[in-house]
């Protein structure tokens, strides 16, 4: 079964800048989703024993290995891997979820198109008291709003991430934290931002393995560092309107058009 959004939860998209949709995997999808994230790690903990003391001084360190990219932080000897780009060139599982059309058809609904580009397909995990924390940022920076490479068409945004629980997230794990409302203003200044949210407490989003938090590219949100005993992985797939994005993106099949709502699923749903 499809997921139809009311009108009411797209305005509170909108106006909240997040929707949270609960059960959109079921568990033993998530635990293969777990599995591979593992596999990832040890792929990137073999990279890492390669790179070279030279190297050490880099604030990342980009790896590329079976169509995917692991990007470390730290000098060498303190190591970390801070996410996997394009996840599902290394494991299939990662793209396969990704353009789900359980997920993609609810991005279609936040855009309000029957298309979009799928720019980012991606691993973050937080594993206990490994230090890994973002402070109070909007996506709008990451795509590069304000600069030839990004065009905001739609006027509301142009993008849509989508962030699939792999485990439960919990106060102490380091969880997304949203600031309701927060997007209304548009693309703002990072140092503001900064400056601004850096004290707020925001809105943990405290999902359930295999439930997912869509959100626009404004709104502003951070997470801690994981104090929990467990880890906190998540998968990362953002999508834009065709036209919005001009840059170039790493993994096989950024930058393509494909539909949200295949013409199968479109035919099963009655649309």
């Amino acid at each position: 079964m499809l997921h139809e959004l009311s009108p009411a939860d797209v305005r509170r998209y909108y106006d909240d800048g997040f929707l949270i949709v609960e059960g959109l995997f079921s568990r033993e999808e998530v635990a293969a989703m777990a599995a591979a994230a593992e596999r990832l790690r040890a792929v990137g903990r073999d990279l890492a024993a390669t790179l070279s003391a030279g190297e050490s001084g880099a604030a990342e360190q980009k790896v590329e290995s079976a169509g995917s990219q692991f990007v470390f932080g730290g000098a060498n000897g303190s190591l970390r891997l801070l996410r996997v780009v394009w996840a599902g060139g290394c494991e299939p599982a990662f793209l396969a979820s990704g353009r789900d059309v359980r997920l993609t058809s609810i991005v279609g609904q936040l855009l309000g198109a029957p298309t979009a580009v799928h720019l980012l397909n991606q691993l973050h995990a937080k594993y206990p008291h490994d230090g890994l924390e973002f402070e109070p940022h909007q996506d709008s920076e990451h795509r590069r709003y304000g600069t030839p490479e990004w065009r905001d068409v739609d006027g509301r945004g142009s993008y849509v991430q989508a962030v699939v629980a792999i485990d439960d997230s919990t106060p102490d794990n380091g969880p997304l934290v949203f600031y309701p409302g927060s997007g209304r203003q548009g693309h703002l200044d990072p140092a503001l931002v900064r400056r601004r949210f850096g004290d707020r407490p925001g809105a943990p989003a405290l999902l359930a393995a295999g439930s997912a938090a869509f959100f626009g590219p404004y709104v502003v949100h951070r997470s801690a560092e994981n104090r929990g005993t467990l880890p906190r992985r998540i998968a990362i797939n953002g999508f834009a309107l065709p036209g919005a994005n001009s840059r170039s993106y790493f993994g096989a099949g950024t930058g393509v058009p494909f539909d949200l709502l295949p013409e199968e699923a479109r035919a099963a749903s009655g649309g």
